[in-house]
């Protein structure tokens, strides 16, 4: 499978350029298997140097793009805003602070093989045995960055109802709300690929 067909990268972000830079290293290091995909950095119309920090990480990798807000539309508004920009079959929503483990890859693309619609990459939230409780999974998902979505879950509905969830700051959720109401169960997968907290120095 060429995954650099499959899934993009799309990263909201307002003033942080300093955890940007590392997260940009860590998705374009060697061992990474996304290095070569489509990376989107979705600027909140930062103050700070993250424009020039973009363009810095372009000059070697021109599957890095750069999208500047003319206004900084709140965090909910950049996190819609990235939803409606998605462009390939699969979207990985990334906070620019989290922390990644590669190790667990393999497990992405096996759900993507296996068609997958919405696949759930983290697990700090859930106890032993709630990989199957709907409420703990959207607990979990919750977390922008544990959302690999196939867009087919995205339609004019939801788009509508992400818009109108900006205010609670998970205008990420409804997609996996209708997704769940159809009957499905979000794919956990086995390991956490991605994790929040403080990044080490």
């Amino acid at each position: 499978m060429n995954i650099q067909e499959k899934i993009e990268i799309i990263i909201p972000t307002y003033n942080r350029a300093a955890l940007l830079k590392e997260t940009l290293h860590k998705l374009l290091e060697k061992e990474s298997p996304v290095k070569n995909c489509r990376i989107l950095v979705l600027d909140n119309n930062s103050t700070d140097t993250t424009g020039n920090l973009v363009k810095e990480f372009q000059q070697k990798h021109p599957n890095i793009h750069y999208i500047k807000n003319h206004y900084n539309i709140g965090i909910g508004g950049n996190i819609a805003r990235a939803l409606e920009l998605a462009s390939l079959e699969y979207l990985w929503l990334l906070g620019d602070d989290d922390i990644i483990f590669w190790d667990a890859w393999p497990e992405v693309e096996k759900a993507i093989l296996k068609g997958e619609k919405v696949i759930c990459a983290a697990n700090y939230t859930l106890q032993k045995g709630e990989g199957k409780s709907i409420p703990a999974l959207l607990l979990q998902m919750s977390f922008i960055s544990c959302n690999i979505l196939h867009t087919s879950v995205f339609n004019d509905t939801e788009m509508s109802n992400i818009i109108n969830n900006i205010y609670t700051l998970f205008p990420h959720l409804p997609p996996t709300i209708a997704y769940i109401n159809q009957g499905h169960t979000p794919y956990l997968l086995p390991k956490p690929l991605v994790t929040t907290g403080t990044k080490p120095s």
